[in-house]
């Protein structure tokens, strides 16, 4: 290995020597086909010498150009990981917490009908869901929720979640940092009660307020990771369109 990265090494130093010398040849040909149509040498150092003038101002513009360029390239690549970092997410626990929640709201007829995400839905319509999840008011009916359940499957998936946190890219999407935190205290508050069949009144009202906290935050989440997916891979929305939570009858099977 060590003989090969000095190969390669040693074959960008010829080609810079190479690309150096090359440029030096074009500015030398170019001053003697000047000097032999104008016989000039007063002219065509009065331009070398502005040439030279201009050359750090030159250097700047293309620096900054450069490093915009590559600032952008590494926030597009950032962004591409830390989307797959969101799917990892979903695939493994969220789409299972939606189909978990989702019953549970008062008013999810009209969460169905604003997020549910079809084959031929374009930027608009993405546009239009977004801002209804994240505008998304609700309330939650415990008496659909299975709290056992639910924190039975939180606990099994606290590892998972906690090696997400650990992730530094997070730091970069604070919606999604903020869902995982949601998630996480849900599950403390479920794991702090030894009898959930038992609770009174005024915990229960705390509880259905974690879980709003927790859904209201996912389902911010899963629609703009769905944009995202429709924009950039179609193999993977025609899945999700199929089987998300907010249809009728979800299912995998390609039909017409």
């Amino acid at each position: 290995m060590p003989k090969v990265a000095d190969r390669n090494k040693g074959t960008r130093h010829v080609w810079l020597l190479v690309f150096a010398g090359c440029l030096l040849l074009t500015t030398t040909f170019v001053d003697t086909i000047q000097y032999l149509i104008f016989h000039n040498t007063r002219e065509m150092w009065v331009w070398i010498i502005n040439s030279i003038a201009f050359l750090p101002i030159d250097v700047l513009l293309t620096a900054l150009l450069v490093d915009r360029i590559l600032h952008s390239r590494e926030r597009d690549e950032q962004r591409q990981k830390l989307n797959m970092v969101i799917g990892a997410f979903f695939s493994e626990a969220g789409n299972q917490l939606l189909t978990r929640l989702t019953p549970a709201a008062l008013n999810q007829e009209d969460i169905r009908h604003g997020l549910n995400v079809r084959p031929n839905w374009r930027e608009k319509e993405f546009e239009a869901a977004t801002r209804f999840a994240l505008g998304l008011s609700t309330q939650i009916d415990l008496s659909q929720v299975d709290l056992e359940s639910l924190r039975a499957s939180l606990h099994g998936k606290r590892e998972f979640l906690l090696r997400l946190l650990e992730n530094p890219m997070l730091l970069e999407h604070e919606s999604f940092t903020d869902l995982l935190w949601a998630i996480f205290h849900l599950s403390d508050e479920l794991e702090l009660r030894e009898d959930l069949s038992a609770l009174p009144p005024a915990d229960l009202r705390h509880l259905a307020g974690d879980i709003h906290r927790a859904y209201t935050r996912l389902v911010a989440v899963w629609i703009t990771y769905v944009a995202h997916l429709n924009e950039n891979y179609p193999y993977l929305f025609s899945v999700l369109v199929r089987t998300h939570p907010f249809q009728d009858r979800p299912s995998p099977l390609v039909t017409d």
